[in-house]
């Protein structure tokens, strides 16, 4: 009773409980403890209502597929993506109010942490893996940014489920895009051309839908996905040599 007591006033004031500094992240994330459990925390920053229509626009050079919505809203999909999928390879719901998030704490590292290639190479494979079966249950991600890759102990997790693509958009191609963007990102997330040929090969060889690959392939062939329009959301070279290279892994 005193630990739900507890969780209840974590809702109204998280800061009385925080147990570490922020995250690096586009919101307000940290860990808070609990009677000597730890869970996350996740809020949204003062400059929400001007960062998202950012990265609307920016995305608007890439897939064209995210959704500029309010921020109570984003947080109301990311709590029913969680609770959904149960800990499925994500953090598992512990609460939710109107703009805060109470999730599971992980043990591991983030991408952003990893150090050696090697490190960063199996992350890249488990996180297709962990997509795949997230895209098993009919479920896509919205946001699979190679930073929001988390490898735990014996599986990588999905930490951002906030992302919101526009309903238009069926569940084949919702899942292609989410393949699309964590295979640029790969190189967004390291400046190192090897890597995200390297998600691009993998995705290419253990993804196991090839209804989804297809539509991948289909959608890059149809789509304007040159260099200089690649520039401003991924930061892909000028020269254009990294992106023939992995489009033509995609399409292939």
């Amino acid at each position: 009773m005193e630990r739900e007591h507890s969780l209840e006033n974590l809702f109204y004031d998280p800061e009385l409980y925080r147990a570490g500094e922020n995250y690096q992240a586009s919101n307000i994330v940290f860990p808070v403890e609990i009677d000597g459990q730890k869970y996350i925390v996740k809020k949204p920053r003062a400059l929400s209502s001007i960062i998202e229509p950012y990265y609307v626009f920016q995305d608007k050079f890439f897939l064209g597929a995210r959704k500029l919505t309010k921020t109570w809203r984003k947080f109301k999909e990311e709590s029913s993506s969680l609770s959904y999928l149960n800990g499925l390879h994500a953090p598992r719901l512990v609460g939710c109010g109107k703009n805060i998030i109470v999730r599971e704490y992980l043990e591991g590292k983030d991408f952003r942490s990893l150090i050696s290639d090697d490190e960063k190479e199996h992350t890249l494979e488990g996180a297709i893996e962990a997509m795949a079966n997230i895209h098993k249950k009919r479920h896509s991600i919205g946001d699979t940014h190679v930073k929001n890759a988390f490898q735990c102990k014996d599986r990588v997790c999905w930490l951002d489920h906030e992302g919101i693509y526009k309903r238009e958009h069926s569940i084949q191609q919702a899942h292609a895009k989410d393949l699309i963007k964590f295979v640029y990102t790969a190189y967004t997330a390291t400046r190192n051309p090897d890597l995200a040929v390297f998600a691009a090969e993998k995705v290419k060889q253990n993804y196991p839908d090839k209804e989804v690959l297809e539509t991948l392939g289909n959608y890059m062939q149809e789509k304007d996905f040159g260099a200089l329009r690649l520039w401003f959301p991924t930061r892909l070279p000028l020269d254009g040599k990294l992106n023939k290279e992995i489009k033509g892994i995609l399409i292939s």
